[in-house]
């Protein structure tokens, strides 16, 4: 985007057993976002200039895809309320793109269609080339190709914008997360369930449903301190290839522990 000065931030915090809410801290002042008084200007963008659009795509190894979006084109009010509030079903490698976008009526004030009158006097432009931006009035996402001024556009869509984030006219950021609630949660209660039921007490090689617990505890907790150290080195794709293949044996937390007889012979720490 032709000298558009912008030092773009966001953070995240956790939301849910596995999830994440993202806010966007750039904030209005100075290589920020413009406050609305400032008037319109391609060096710079205000808040009601853009869409913010945040793309989430999970990471599966077989099957890479889109899993949640949303976008917000307000004014400086509602872009201090803006977060992004975002909940999984499922753990793993996620990758979230948080774009800002100039909406058309913003570029109209720099470029006329194609075949129209073009502008007499002299007034800033862009750089020939492709823009991605946003129809507010039709709620449509257009890529437009830019040349002297004047422009031609077509309709895009969410995957499209998704596949061609290297355009050099997008400002964003990208960030890796990977989201391990579930098989957290998943340890937690299996712990919870030997605890609170007694079950140190009780002779593991005597029953078959005790001994499986322990077996699958044992096998979740090493998948998370692995996983773990995996995302400490940024290995996402060793991580997400060891998550999806111990889910495949679809026994360690797919099963309710409330379900099991609670048969189990407790009161005495020797087995006999």
């Amino acid at each position: 985007m032709r000298n558009v000065n912008i030092n773009l931030k966001i953070s995240f915090s956790e939301n849910g057993t596995s999830g994440f809410t993202l806010k966007d801290t750039t904030g209005i002042g100075f290589m920020k976002f413009m406050p609305e008084q400032s008037g319109v200007s391609t060096e710079y963008y205000r808040t009601s200039d853009v869409l913010f659009l945040d793309l989430v795509s999970y990471n599966k190894i077989s099957d890479n895809k889109l899993t949640g979006f949303k976008y917000l084109v307000k004014s400086d009010e509602g872009y201090n309320n803006y977060k992004f509030d975002y909940l999984s079903e499922i753990d793993g490698w996620f990758t979230i793109d948080h774009i800002i976008l100039p909406t058309l009526n913003y570029m109209k004030n720099f470029l006329t269609p194609a075949g129209k009158d073009t502008r007499t006097e002299v007034v800033e432009t862009f750089y020939d080339g492709a823009y991605i931006v946003y129809d507010s009035d039709n709620d449509t996402y257009l890529q437009l190709e830019v040349l002297n001024g004047t422009y031609t556009q077509s309709k895009i869509d969410l995957y499209y914008i998704k596949e061609h984030l290297t355009n050099i006219n997008l400002i964003g950021i990208e960030e890796q997360l990977f989201l391990i609630g579930h098989l957290e949660k998943c340890y937690e209660d299996m712990i919870k369930y030997i605890l609170y039921n007694n079950l140190f007490e009780a002779c593991i090689y005597k029953d078959s449903d005790l001994n499986n617990l322990y077996r699958n505890r044992d096998i979740v907790w090493m998948a998370l301190e692995l996983i773990r150290r995996l995302i400490n080195q940024c290995k996402f794709f060793e991580a997400q290839r060891l998550l999806e293949r111990i889910s495949t044996c679809n026994t360690f937390c797919t099963k309710s522990l409330g379900k099991l007889n609670l048969k189990f012979k407790t009161g005495g720490c020797n087995c006999k």
